[in-house]
């Protein structure tokens, strides 16, 4: 029953939003754009799950083109360093950044100062994908379900550890929102790329 019930409330809480945005005041003109290369800024390492989406659309945008749409890695420091190269490019339209929930609604709201600002600095263009997040344990864990995990939680504070991408990343606050809506402490573990938390688990 306790599963039935935190399940969907789990893949709401920590649900994820990728999405194409560009310098504000970019207005390239139609009818000649591209006539150069186009680079999509990545705040995710390469072999990630963005990265992989970002190098299909590129792919498919070089295509329609016929201009190469290359794919510029600069994962760390919450998005900030693929954020503030995107910032300082010129507002042409040929620097797009592809920017996450984290980056442009849920870091404004923890950090006091931020060297950006998601609603003057940046322009929608469009949304890439959608995903849901997942609980899982290393082979040989003792933990196998949800309640397990909170019944540990419980009894030995601090003593699980979770992984996520970065601080403040929806990985972060779904297990955050967890603790809370559980009465438990867990320890937090941030990596800078995904695939290195999963070698650890």
């Amino acid at each position: 029953m306790f599963i039935k019930k935190i399940l969907p409330w789990l893949c709401a809480a920590a649900l994820g939003l990728t999405s194409l945005v560009a310098s504000a005041q970019s207005s390239p003109n139609a009818s000649a754009f591209p006539s150069k290369p186009v680079r999509l800024i990545n705040p995710f390492p390469a072999g990630s799950g963005p990265d992989a989406v970002a190098r299909i659309v590129g792919e498919k945008l070089t295509r329609a083109w016929g201009q190469p749409v290359l794919v510029d890695n600069r994962p760390g420091a919450s998005g900030f360093i693929a954020i503030n190269a995107a910032k300082a490019s010129a507002p042409t339209g040929y620097d797009l950044l592809v920017a996450a929930a984290d980056h442009m609604a849920i870091n404004p709201a923890l950090f006091k100062k931020l060297p950006y600002s998601a609603t003057k600095d940046f322009v929608p263009v469009s949304g890439l994908y959608r995903t849901s997040f997942f609980i899982l344990v290393g082979e040989k864990s003792p933990i196998k379900t949800i309640p397990q995990l909170i019944a540990y939680a419980r009894a030995t504070p601090d003593a699980a550890t979770y992984g996520s991408n970065a601080v403040g990343s929806p990985l972060h606050l779904g297990a955050a929102q967890i603790e809370y809506a559980t009465g438990t402490t867990m320890r937090h573990v941030p990596y800078k790329e995904t695939s290195a938390l999963y070698q650890a688990v």
